[in-house]
């Protein structure tokens, strides 16, 4: 029967709150001023990025509750103590526990009719394009836990002032210090204590569509912990006893919260609401993670603010599967010393994984970069390139223009071993070579051919640069492959896809294979190139063009012939860059031989290496031909674009509903409130 009486006494006590704040024109105004805003704000960036997502809405819903919530909040319990209406309440008695509860309902309930109209939102980009419905969902469900949590700590902050505008400013100032927790000078620590307080951090994974059960947690324990502190605070001040109960069971409740937050962040339940599954790491990340022993340093180098954003959240997926790594990602200009030490491009970025003296390298903050670079820190051992000699070939510690002590001091730097095997003098490769250079032989190969095709026919792997100079045809070594190589020289015609004025220097930026050797690679040129030919691919085989020129491209097979000239030369495109990933019989069962061609040697050399994507290309070149194919085969879920086609009319629609109409509906309604107060 008591338990009824409370039960109805909150009842009462929530109509109560309710009323009297909607009485004010406090909700009114703080929805106008929030929808008003952020109508504007989210369809400026709708307009900038043309895609189906209420992702950005997000964060800027977020800090405006950040401002506007701890406002509501601020007169709930300093208000009744200015009044002197808390010792009313005392002696009725009304229970301290159901007092605050009805305060933080009535405040959480308020927050959330304000964020209301944001549906609207989700409701315009259903009607106009196909979005994504997980992070939707997710994304609402984060503004929600947050309105609630910070209505709870306004409550708690309203219970230890008087004045409701220094409770205000109190709310706001902790609100701000835990949006802000995880930013240091130019760099994100999600890792560290105060990255996991940051609420700003928390919200993006609900904004790109996970439920993360340590962010769920999260704002569950801010609210517990916010409403046993208001508890503590609206207890009679001569009530020492009781007083003194109450300060226990809050200090009880933080280090259950720290522990249980902490627990819940070491969990790696978190479910990818995404249709694509984008924010799910692939099966051969967590294999290689489940592999990974100890503990493992991750330094980034990010050059924008976003960049630094997104890499932080992929990073801590990776934490999420393996609580040994740690990671820092930081700006260009901060820490040049730690930049040279793990040499790092200071322009570009990278990834730099460190396990005691070991380092591996990264290009980019991507799950395949970062996949390799684990893959070969669990290896343990730096990957063995050689490098053919003895007829005519580069020469790696040649300081020349067509040496190649550049692109050996690259591949060093990335944890690769390099060797050149005179195969003149001993014609057989050892089988200690995780991959062969054949670069651009001036004389014929001779016995040395059949040791190559022994090499690879035993599952080695070999990156082939021909050249049009060289008179010796390599066709024989990559036939097997369903490669072959046509002797010419590739003119260029389309003046956007060549070096300027050069048509014999063709430029390629557009790479559509999904082999690894040419994702995400800046554009590469090649200076004087002949052309390589994809055929059929074998059963179990993957044979690909990764590099064409343009249609308005040639091959021509005469040089001494001035223009195109269709029964001898061959129109474009031409491809210029290929792959082969085919298996092939061992003594020990089956392997993959891997090649990788091209129909230009110079791109490689000392003049060229630290050009363009040059030594992109050959770093993920030997990548893709030396690591084990459970380790490098990486297919990551990538999100499919949602296009918008969000016309004028459409905008100038949303505007007037979101920014205009919507606003106008809560003043309205704050007007009839106060018409209606004035007449009683």
């Amino acid at each position: 029967m008591s338990a009824l009486r409370r039960t109805g006494a909150f009842r009462r006590l929530l109509a109560k709150e309710l009323v009297v704040l909607w009485c004010t024109p406090l909700p009114y105004a703080a929805g106008a001023v929030l929808n008003a805003t952020l109508g504007l704000l989210y369809l400026s960036e709708l307009q900038a990025r043309r895609q189906a997502a209420l992702a950005p809405l997000v964060p800027l819903a977020g800090f405006l509750l950040l401002i506007l919530v701890p406002v509501i909040a601020a007169r709930s319990v300093a208000e009744e103590r200015r009044l002197g209406t808390l010792d009313v309440l005392d002696a009725i008695p009304v229970p301290r526990v159901a007092l605050v509860l009805s305060k933080w309902l009535a405040t959480a309930l308020t927050a959330l009719t304000l964020l209301l109209p944001a549906v609207g939102f989700a409701a315009l980009l259903t009607a106009w394009a196909e979005p994504d419905r997980g992070p939707m969902v997710t994304g609402l469900v984060g503004l929600a836990l947050l309105a609630i949590a910070l209505a709870a700590v306004g409550v708690a902050v309203s219970a230890a002032c008087t004045q409701q505008a220094v409770a205000a400013l109190i709310a706001v100032a902790i609100g701000l210090a835990l949006w802000f927790a995880h930013v240091e000078p130019g760099a994100v620590r999600t890792q560290a204590i105060l990255g996991r307080l940051s609420i700003s951090e928390r919200l993006r994974s609900f904004a790109g569509g996970a439920l993360d059960v340590g962010d769920v947690a999260f704002f569950v324990l801010v609210v517990v912990l916010a409403l046993v502190v208001a508890v503590a605070f609206v207890v009679p001040r001569g009530d020492r006893r009781r007083k003194r109960g109450a300060w226990v069971r809050a200090a009880v409740a933080l280090v259950a919260v720290v522990l249980v937050s902490g627990r819940a962040d070491a969990s790696a339940a978190v479910y990818d609401l995404t249709e694509d599954d984008a924010l799910t790491l692939s099966a051969q990340t967590r294999t290689i993670l489940r592999a990974v022993e100890g503990r493992v340093r991750v330094t980034a180098l990010v050059s924008d603010d976003r960049g630094r954003s997104e890499a932080a959240a992929l990073l801590g997926r990776y934490r999420k599967r393996h609580r040994g790594l740690t990671f820092r990602v930081f700006g260009p200009g901060e820490s040049p010393g730690e930049v040279r030490r793990l040499g790092l491009d200071p322009v570009l970025g990278g990834v730099a994984f460190e396990q005691r003296d070991s380092i591996e390298r990264a290009p980019d903050v991507s799950e395949q970069d970062l996949t390799a670079a684990l893959a070969r820190l669990v290896r343990g051992k730096s990957p063995s390139v050689c490098v053919a000699s003895g007829h005519g070939e580069s020469d790696v510690a040649s300081a020349t223009g067509e040496g190649w002590q550049r692109a050996t001091r690259t591949l060093q730097a990335n944890g690769y071993r390099l060797e050149s095997i005179d195969l003149l003098r001993a014609p057989s490769v050892p089988s200690t070579c995780d991959a062969l250079v054949l670069s651009s032989p001036t004389s014929a190969l001779g016995a040395a051919e059949a040791g190559i095709a022994s090499y690879l026919a035993a599952g080695g792997s070999a990156l082939v640069l021909a050249d049009p100079v060289s008179v010796v045809d390599l066709t024989p070594i990559v036939a097997p492959y369903a490669l072959s190589l046509s002797r010419g020289i590739v003119f260029e015609g389309d003046d956007a896809r060549r070096l300027g004025a050069d048509p014999v220097t063709p430029v390629v930026s557009s790479f559509r294979s999904g082999v690894p050797v040419v994702r995400r690679l800046p554009p590469v040129f090649f200076a004087g190139a002949q052309r390589v030919i994809v055929g059929d691919s074998p059963f179990g085989a993957t044979v690909a063009a990764m590099g064409e020129t343009s249609s308005l491209s040639y091959l021509e097979r005469d040089p001494a012939d001035e223009g195109f000239d269709e029964t001898v030369d061959a129109p474009g495109p031409i491809t210029l860059l290929a792959a082969a990933d085919i298996p092939a019989a061992t003594n020990g069962g089956r392997a993959r031989s891997r090649v990788v061609v091209t129909g230009d040697a110079d791109w490689a050399t000392n003049g060229l290496i630290e050009q363009a994507g040059h030594s992109r290309l050959l770093v993920q070149a030997l990548d893709w031909l030396t690591l084990d194919e459970s380790l490098v085969s990486v297919s990551p879920n990538i999100a499919r674009l949602r296009a918008l086609d969000l016309s004028p009319a459409r905008l100038r629609y949303a505007r007037v509903l979101m920014s205009g109409l919507v606003p106008l509906l809560y003043i309205s309604a704050g007007l009839v409130v106060w018409a209606l107060r004035r007449r009683l």
